[in-house]
């Protein structure tokens, strides 16, 4: 109960209202009228039915919608009478309340990590609102993993080809994997569940303040969760709750989830860097994993080269900061079309990304837009030259950007003040 401070007068009242609990399920909204009602509903069905013994609490932090989103929760989206036809053993609570401090994401996440450490719970779930409409079995499964596994945190795995969403296989996912030693197959996820124990040692940290307006919150809970304090692992499904959002233009989300991504190993530099990737206890895995049966997106491969191409005459002032002479060589080589962008090159120009924001050359968010056209430059070739091998061939190049990243890691960390030197 450490964290009551956090919590408004009238959200304590309910909370205190619905008294001990064992799951409970927070959902952050903004303008989800179109979506809440099915995801209310299966989360209703999963409280009546796989979950009808244990104590549930869903909390809804709203940030402000205009569109009547929590009165639909409210109303339980016919989930109420759904509960009450299922005659659950325990009661079924639901609070909706508006988020008064400052806007985003993380400070609904907050408010539902402290409710979970106030009410006492087994597992914590975090929803996302324009998932499509899930199956209560599955959610049940998904809500009650912390307690059931003794895991501390779990993120959901989709099913997804090594060829869509290259932030996270290119950039995201290796750069953190590497750093810890292991990693989330997803690790911007929208969705988690995690333990009591995660959400009470979270909830008071001076993150939030810092990450008020981060969007990319998510990448921050994951690289968080992965240090060894941690028993972390993911859960296989068949939904992907990214599939309903609408897209975000790339500029945008690279600043968010990169510049979050960066700023983690920045404020996490010395526990990492002490770190033995060898030693890392790898994640469980839950469940089985799934088919992908949606064919990957397709990306514009020309514009992407084009911008690589131009962004390299553009920022080659900015990049020549913080990559050196031999690097901004290789990377010339790679525009003009002389050379691949291969997997260690890319691991190279990611840990000076590093390296320069940990050393402050630039601020960190300027680091992370002065990837953007090497990022696009790496992704193309990534594209093009896995294009005929099949998800096969694109997951061993994953494979062999991961080893590469574990070598430029290595290579870092022995040149950091106090390392001795490496040899072959």
């Amino acid at each position: 109960m450490g964290h009551q401070s956090i919590l408004s007068d009238a959200l304590l009242e309910d909370l205190v209202a619905a008294g001990q609990a064992d799951v409970l399920v927070g959902i952050p909204t903004l303008n989800d009228v179109h979506t809440i009602g099915p995801v209310v509903q299966a989360i209703g069905a999963a409280f009546a039915g796989p979950l009808h013994r244990q104590r549930t609490v869903l909390l809804n932090i709203d940030l402000g919608s205009s569109d009547g989103t929590p009165e639909v929760i409210r109303r339980g989206s016919r989930s109420d009478e759904l509960v009450a036809v299922r005659h659950p053993l325990r009661t079924v609570h639901r609070i909706s309340v508006p988020y008064h401090g400052a806007p985003g994401r993380s400070g609904a996440l907050r408010l539902v990590l402290a409710a979970a450490d106030l009410l006492g719970v087994r597992s914590v779930a975090i929803v996302d609102p324009a998932r499509g409409p899930p199956d209560p079995s599955a959610l049940a499964t998904f809500f009650l993993a912390p307690h059931a596994t003794g895991l501390d945190f779990v993120r959901p795995r989709p099913p997804r080809s090594p060829h869509e969403a290259p932030l996270i296989t290119q950039l995201v996912r290796p750069l953190i994997a590497a750093a810890w030693g292991r990693g989330f197959a997803e690790p911007a996820a929208t969705e988690l569940a995690c333990s009591r124990r995660f959400a009470a040692a979270h909830a008071g940290m001076d993150l939030w303040e810092r990450s008020a307006a981060d969007e990319a919150i998510d990448v921050r809970l994951s690289s968080l969760a992965l240090q060894p304090t941690w028993r972390a692992g993911e859960l296989f499904t068949t939904e992907d709750a990214h599939a309903a959002h609408a897209a975000v233009p790339l500029a945008r989300a690279f600043r968010q989830v990169v510049g979050a991504t960066l700023r983690s190993l920045l404020e996490d530099h010395a526990a990492w860097t002490a770190l033995s990737p060898a030693s890392a206890t790898p994640l469980a895995t839950l469940g089985s994993p799934q088919p992908r049966t949606v064919a990957p997106p397709q990306f514009p491969v020309d514009d992407m080269q084009a911008a690589f191409a131009e962004g390299m005459g553009t920022l080659a002032p900015i990049l020549a900061t913080f990559l050196p002479n031999e690097t901004m060589t290789a990377l010339g080589r790679v525009a003009a079309g002389d050379a691949p962008f291969d997997e260690a090159l890319w691991a190279t120009v990611l840990f000076h990304a590093v390296a320069a924001s940990v050393r402050r050359v630039l601020p960190v968010d300027e680091v992370a837009m002065a990837l953007l056209p090497l990022y696009e430059g790496r992704a193309a070739w990534f594209l093009l030259a896995t294009s005929a091998l099949g998800d096969e061939g694109a997951s061993a190049r994953n494979t062999s950007l991961a080893d590469a990243m574990q070598a430029a890691r290595a290579e870092y960390v022995s040149q950091l003040p106090g390392q001795a030197p490496r040899g072959g």
